[in-house]
């Protein structure tokens, strides 16, 4: 089973068992959050009411209300706030330059409470307060918060938009123009090369510079009776070693922060990174090391695929 659903699937059974089997300890965790507050006024303009300092001892709930204002400067009222055990909601009156905001303060169910407290827990992580050093420094963590570092988040986010610009066919229709402008050899690589590093540029991510184009030009290759083995070459020529100098790209962020300086000092020491997309090029325009497919390399279903691919593309 693949890692991912694995950890998120353990990580729900484990929130399951903690609402189940550990109600007290999660009440505690999300002791903060079971009292909510709503503002109301009509003349006053409201940015968001919250409560502070909240205790719960015997089901009797004191606190303040903070409530933000909407004003230029930006003012705040605070007042004072205590619910018995057995009341669910109360609404409090307060006062502000002659106006008068209502507040609504009321009790979440201990079900939307769990959902809550789980979901911060998985998300931010939990910190414990056992009174032993190495108890405390085992059981708090920082949730997904403290493993999505900037890198993985860009990575995430590559991979998003590189899937969206595929499906919307925008990269598709860009290299469909580009091979307008083939002529050979030559400028076959030329075209792959550019593509390769402009999606890199654009979609920030080395494994869809790889695969992208690879689909893309792989017609191309097959009806100019050239062999795949040159397209890979070519695309490790341009797209899996010109994605490090790229300082929004996913290689490039992650060889930054790993070496801790950035991209643009350390890329003209990358000699084989730049020095390979050009030997590349001379490959192409010399036909040197360009192997060619024979009969023998067409199967019958790749020809009915070439047909169809390069219908496709012209």
């Amino acid at each position: 089973m693949p890692a991912f659903p694995t950890l998120f699937v353990g990580a729900l059974l484990g929130g399951l068992f903690a609402v189940v089997f550990q109600s007290a300890s999660t009440e505690k965790f999300a002791g903060d959050s079971r009292l909510q507050c709503v503002a109301d006024s009509q003349v006053l303009a409201i940015d968001k009411c919250s409560i502070t300092d909240l205790s719960i001892e015997n089901g009797l709930a004191t606190g303040a209300i903070s409530v933000d204002l909407m004003t230029v400067p930006k003012d705040a009222l605070s007042a004072e706030i205590s619910l018995d055990s057995g009341i669910d909601e109360k609404v409090i009156s307060v006062q502000h330059n002659g106006e008068t905001i209502d507040v609504e303060v009321y009790r979440r169910s201990y079900i939307v409470n769990a959902i809550d407290s789980v979901w911060r827990a998985m998300a931010s992580g939990f910190s414990a307060s056992t009174g032993d050093e190495n108890v405390d420094s085992l059981l708090s963590r920082g949730g997904m918060e403290s493993m999505l570092n900037p890198t993985v988040w860009l990575i995430l986010c590559a991979m998003v938009f590189g899937a969206v610009l595929e499906t919307v066919g925008l990269l598709q229709r860009l290299v469909t123009s580009a091979l307008t402008l083939v002529k050979g050899t030559g400028s076959l690589v030329v075209t792959v090369i550019t593509t390769c590093i402009g999606v890199n540029i654009i979609a920030a991510d080395q494994y869809i510079s790889i695969v992208l184009p690879g689909r893309m030009y792989r017609a191309e290759f097959k009806r100019r009776r050239l062999h795949p083995k040159n397209l890979s070459r070519v695309l490790e020529d341009s797209a899996t070693i010109t994605s490090p100098l790229i300082p929004w790209n996913t290689c490039g962020a992650f060889m930054a922060g790993t070496l801790g300086v950035s991209t643009f000092v350390y890329l003209p020491f990358c000699f084989f990174n730049l020095v390979n997309p050009i030997i590349s090029i001379i490959y192409g325009i010399t036909n040197f090391k360009i192997e060619k497919m024979d009969d023998s390399d067409l199967d019958p279903e790749s020809a009915v695929g070439e047909k169809s691919e390069a219908t496709i593309l012209n």
